[in-house]
């Protein structure tokens, strides 16, 4: 569903939201151009948390503040796998990004894709989070893209979501349970070309350099 297309431009209810968050047969929910306000926020984030919810892409555009219920219920969704969020020009407040990042290092591993939007130059410490989460709890998150930001971060956030696209996820979750030569075969030629993957899974799993 579509808001701008559907001509659904202006306030939408907070009951209205719930509903289709929690839907078991909408699968895509776009709400570019919409407002939102805390309440309507809230009651997204409790249909978000509706366990027979069939949502997998959400777009959605943040007035400045954004909302921290929301921002937990991201992290805790299971069906969600992308997310688009548009921060407006007098966004300034980093808690709701910071929040977001730490909901996701609790993720249960759905969302793939996180697209931030913003004419804000987010800063390192905001990013520093986001790096934290990925280097040490989020092993799912294939892209990340986080508004115009190219700061010291940046070079480790581009690395961990490269290790998450091999699929460090995988091993991780079934470290004790794959032989050597499934790790060669799935882990090691995969990334044969790659040194910095290939390098991470011998530190990860140093037997593989033995005879």
């Amino acid at each position: 569903m579509d808001a701008v297309e559907d001509g659904l431009l202006g306030g939408v209810t907070p009951s209205t939201l719930q509903c289709l968050a929690q839907s078991t047969t909408l699968e895509q929910l776009h709400l570019h151009g919409v407002i939102l306000h805390d309440t309507c926020l809230t009651q997204l984030a409790l249909g978000l948390g509706n366990r027979s919810t069939a949502l997998k892409d959400l777009s959605l555009d943040l007035l400045a503040g954004g909302s921290l219920p929301l921002a937990q219920a991201l992290g805790a969704t299971t069906t969600l796998q992308r997310l688009h969020l548009t921060l407006t020009h007098s966004w300034t407040d980093a808690t709701f990004l910071k929040a977001l990042a730490q909901a996701l290092s609790h993720s249960r591993g759905s969302l793939l894709t996180v697209k931030i939007g913003t004419c804000a130059v987010l800063d390192d410490a905001t990013a520093a989070v986001f790096v934290e989460m990925l280097q040490h709890h989020n092993h799912v998150l294939e892209e990340l893209q986080l508004g115009r930001y190219r700061g010291i971060w940046k070079p480790h956030l581009t690395y961990y979501l490269k290790l998450n696209r091999q699929k460090r996820g995988y091993f991780h979750a079934n470290f004790t349970r794959l032989t050597k030569q499934r790790w060669i075969e799935e882990g090691l030629i995969p990334v044969r070309h790659d040194l910095e993957g290939i390098f991470y899974f011998l530190q990860m799993n140093p037997i593989l350099l033995s005879e």
